[in-house]
């Protein structure tokens, strides 16, 4: 407890003291020569109040003991007096000097201030986000697109994604919804909106609508259409807006781990990083990528998102199901 009080007691004498700094310097009044008396105690409080109100201490009767001027001595004189704060400062005719406050000359980074665009402010404002993830191995996905890629067929990463997204999202359906503040209703048709890289700072999504009527092929040809479409500047606003379920592979970006917001209107975002490559044995090699869904916490329980995050595992390490 003595030593509560001690630290208080140190507490309260410094914030005094930053007081007095602060003062002085608005006043330009230098401590070492401020009119103070030198035979009595003045306490930080007292002190204050003279340097504040320019007020020459030897013409404050002291009461304290051993001749201490006191606060309440000081709020006295100045309610007798009626003295306003400065005013010897204005009579006298003696201007404060001037300070000019000086940055470090340390080089530093700028930095500009990147406004939010309106639907990530609107994400990150009024939507309650969970996050759950699992690593998925996908050594067999790797394998199978490199035997289609040396025949002269490309298969995109995103493009089995979004078909592992669409059958899982037939086992959980209650993740493929639109809502708003008051109200969600499920959707009849999965339409996932699929993130594009661009030049710019804008987070692109490009919509395939009707997803879940799609083979494997047709996501992929669509995929294509709408990433020359973002490319180009002229994606049509059917396939811009609309989406029921968001897809973010960030595995071009060497990205290896993200939890992107959900866009509003939508209950959740799937968001996948890079694949990693590393021997599993000792002698055989494998190839593994972390998956992170976000989810509307508010509508979406964590047992419903964990039950699509085990679906859509399940689907890629048994890539045979995809089709």
């Amino acid at each position: 407890m003595l030593e509560r009080c001690r630290m208080f007691r140190v507490g309260a004498t410094l914030g005094f003291r930053l007081r007095l700094a602060l003062c002085s310097r608005q006043n330009g009044i230098n401590f070492s020569s401020s009119p103070l008396p030198t035979l009595g105690l003045v306490g930080p409080a007292a002190r204050f109040l003279l340097l504040e109100y320019q007020i020459d201490p030897s013409k404050i009767q002291a009461t304290g003991p051993r001749n201490a001027l006191l606060k309440q001595d000081v709020l006295d004189y100045i309610t007798t007096h009626g003295i306003k704060k400065g005013v010897m400062a204005t009579t006298t005719g003696v201007e404060p000097p001037k300070t000019s406050v000086t940055g470090s000359k340390r080089r530093s980074r700028s930095f500009a201030d990147v406004p939010l665009l309106s639907a990530d402010l609107v994400s990150k404002t009024s939507i309650p986000h969970g996050y759950l993830s699992t690593h998925v191995d996908v050594t067999e996905i790797v394998n199978e697109m490199e035997k289609l890629l040396a025949e002269g067929t490309e298969l995109c990463l995103t493009t089995i994604v979004i078909r592992a997204c669409v059958l899982a999202l037939k086992v959980v359906p209650e993740l493929n919804a639109i809502s708003d503040r008051s109200t969600t209703s499920s959707s009849p048709v999965v339409n996932v909106a699929m993130y594009v890289p661009s030049q710019g700072r804008n987070s692109v999504f490009g919509v395939l609508r009707g997803a879940e009527k799609m083979t494997m092929k047709e996501i992929e040809m669509n995929r294509q259409r709408i990433e020359k479409n973002v490319a180009a500047g002229t994606l049509s606003v059917e396939d811009a807006e609309g989406g029921t379920f968001s897809v973010c592979n960030l595995s071009d970006l060497n990205i290896s781990d993200s939890a992107e917001l959900v866009r509003p209107h939508q209950l959740a975002t799937l968001t996948i990083g890079r694949l990693h490559h590393f021997l599993s044995d000792g002698q055989s090699s494998a190839d593994r990528l972390k998956a992170t869904l976000s989810f509307n916490n508010a509508v979406i329980s964590e047992d419903l998102a964990s039950k699509f995050l085990e679906s859509f595992r399940f689907l890629l390490e048994h890539p045979l199901l995809l089709s």
